[in-house]
């Protein structure tokens, strides 16, 4: 029976443990094989401390670098240009910092997690492979091979799909014995079986034997079939290193997964989104199964943070997935991807089912840049959610990208002037990003289409392999691109950037509070605080424009307590976006002002009902005057 070892090499954050090798281990059990795993990224955190490992491990500007060091141990720093790549981050600083790990610390711990490794004796050794973890994996694998020719090295994982995995199963024939090119709940406990029973190899599906692919990788059908990780290694080795002293972070959430694939990109695959490689097929575990295993890591592990590591939450079983959460005993903190179109119900959902951070798909607050991206979602709507996450106590992380073939100054302006309607809500987590071209993503496949030059790997591959022994054409993830001598990316962009830095530097609030027949908008700067009241009309304005809304539909649906000619309402609504309570784009508004109290969306018909003067149905579809007389939504 074969005896397997799965290895989490550094750059892997130490405050997580591995969702992929928790999986596999299960699996490989499930199968009755005798699997462990091995968290070496621990080892690594201890030696370098703990917030120096976990800003290493989780800065994308510094991924290559980190590679680099251990790439190093592989082919010698000469080989690699090593002394100048390093000396492009300074003498001292970050460039002492990488020299000290290149020549110290990186085979001072591979030298710890060898000797770690080969103690235990495992036949099988399987290295897990992520954005930033693919050469400390070929670092020890290489020492592996050398003192125990027979032992048999596996690679999986991200950046090992599809044909970055063939060409690193080719140039490390020596080294690597297979590489799983695909999701691998399927073909690693074939594998498993075929070796246990001398079973030829090339019947499996998606996997490399002697530097060659079998067949293409097939991804999984169903997500009902995939257990639940196993963490108990682990915590295990978190347990013994921290008794003898070891400095490690501490447990910042568990991962785990109720889905895979994207339903949105399924419709529109996002430009620029290099994710899921063999296609954007949605398939989601019952909302009971989620549940359960949450309940059962939670008690096993005595945690209740838990971040899902699907690339979007449900939709199709959203309020089954959410009540499901509502029910489970005690105070969870959940982390979820979202899209931006969530209805208020749907963010209350989330709030009350213990989701206290999100990643929404915000990515731009300007039209145009949205369309460019087919992201599916307007600049008001990204407002509505940022509006609704403040209302419900919900933490939302985004960025801002740019760089989109196609854009404008005008798209520039219009972000520029829509945050700085909005400094009371989160702001980005960083200065806006240069849009990179991803492997497997629309950009990257239809280079010419969108009018890209002269795209090439980020510079820092060559400086990860040589040239003789890789083509980082094939092996590269992130690439680089020229951009037109007429791209908007210097004064439009620094004036963005400013609008960004500003906006994170602001500390501002709003909150609105219904009263009987008006409202108050409280605002609130550091040493200011005033009071604003708004009337019957304005206020069922704000409540209208929950959702974006045209002009006439905010007025129609508001009543008529505007002058014959409407003027009147065009002076309220310009006055209300003037003062920061509403947003305006595309002759559409959204409200910005989140309520002191969340509030459901029946609480608010109910309001507008009683002083209103008219039924709405739905704040989000058409609604009905007490005439009968419908109105546009």
């Amino acid at each position: 029976m074969a005896r397997v070892l799965l290895v989490s090499m550094p750059w892997c954050a130490a405050s997580r443990p591995n969702l992929s090798t928790g999986v596999l281990k299960s699996i490989a059990q499930q199968s009755g094989s005798t699997c462990e795993s091995y968290d070496a990224n621990l080892v690594m955190a201890n030696r370098i401390g703990a917030d120096a490992y976990e800003t290493l491990a989780e800065t994308p500007a510094i991924f290559g670098l980190c590679e680099h060091v251990f790439a190093c141990d592989l082919f010698g720093p000469d080989a690699l240009d090593s002394d100048a790549f390093i000396a492009q981050f300074g003498d001292d600083g970050e460039g002492k910092v990488f020299r000290e790990l290149r020549d110290r610390i990186v085979p001072s711990a591979l030298d710890d997690m060898e000797d770690a490794v080969l103690a235990a004796g495992h036949s099988i050794i399987g290295f897990s492979c992520t954005f930033n973890q693919v050469f400390p994996s070929l670092a020890l694998a290489r020492r592996i091979k050398l003192r125990t020719p027979e032992t048999t090295i596996l690679l999986g994982g991200a950046c090992v799909h599809g044909e970055m995995g063939e060409e690193y199963a080719r140039a490390f024939v020596d080294i690597v014995d297979h590489v799983f090119l695909g999701e691998s709940d399927e073909s690693f406990p074939a594998f498993l079986r075929c070796v246990d029973s001398g079973s030829a190899l090339a019947q499996i599906d998606g996997i490399t034997v002697r530097g060659s692919r079998t067949t293409q990788p097939k991804p999984i059908s169903s997500m009902d079939a995939v257990p639940a990780p196993d963490y108990s290694d682990f915590y295990a080795t978190r347990r013994a290193m921290i008794a003898k002293g070891a400095s490690l972070p501490d447990v910042a959430a568990l991962p785990y997964e109720g889905s895979r694939g994207c339903w949105w990109g399924q419709k529109h695959h996002c430009t620029f989104c290099g994710l899921n490689n063999l296609g954007m097929a949605f398939r989601e575990k019952p909302a009971s199964r989620v549940a359960e295993e949450i309940a059962a890591l939670a008690q096993r592990h005595q945690i209740m943070r838990f971040m899902a590591a699907d690339n979007i939450i449900t939709h199709r079983d959203l309020r089954a997935l959410l009540n499901r959460l509502a029910d489970l005993e005690g105070e969870f903190s959940l982390f979820y991807e979202v899209k931006t179109n969530l209805k208020r119900d749907e963010v209350a959902a989330l709030a009350k089912a213990g989701v206290r951070w999100v990643q929404p798909g915000i990515e731009a607050f300007s039209d145009a840049q949205l369309r460019r991206m087919e992201k599916g979602c307007t600049a008001l709507q990204n407002v509505r959610l940022l509006r609704l996450c403040a209302e419900f106590g919900i933490q939302p992380s985004y960025n801002i990208l740019v760089g989109f073939p196609g854009e404008t100054v005008a798209d520039y302006d219009e972000q520029i002037s829509l945050m700085a309607r909005i400094l009371h809500l989160s702001p980005p987590s960083g200065p806006p990003s240069l849009v990179q071209i991803h492997r497997f993503s629309p950009f990257h496949a239809r280079q010419a289409e969108f009018g890209f030059e002269n795209v090439r790997p980020v510079s820092y591959y060559a400086h990860l392999v040589p040239a003789d022994v890789a083509d980082i054409g094939q092996i590269a993830y992130f690439f680089d691109r020229d951009n037109p001598p007429d791209a908007p990316l210097h004064e439009a962009m620094e004036r963005l950037r400013n609008a960004v830095d500003a906006w994170r530097a602001a500390n501002r609030t709003l909150t609105l509070r219904l009263g009987p027949g008006f409202s108050e908008v409280t605002v609130a700067t550091v040493g200011d605080k005033r009071i604003e009241t708004l009337d019957l009309f304005e206020t069922a304005l704000l409540l209208h424009a929950d959702s974006p809304k045209t002009a006439d539909a905010l007025v129609a649906l508001s009543g008529a307590v505007a002058t014959a000619d409407g003027s009147k309402a065009a002076e309220i609504l310009e006055s209300m976006v003037e003062r920061g309570f509403l947003a305006v784009g595309d002759r559409t508004y959204v409200s910005t002002v989140p309520f002191a109290e969340p509030q459901c969306e029946a609480a608010l018909s109910r309001w507008l009902d009683r002083w209103g003067g008219i039924k709405p149905v739905s704040l989000h579809g058409r609604s009905q005057s007490r005439a009968g007389e419908a109105q546009p939504a």
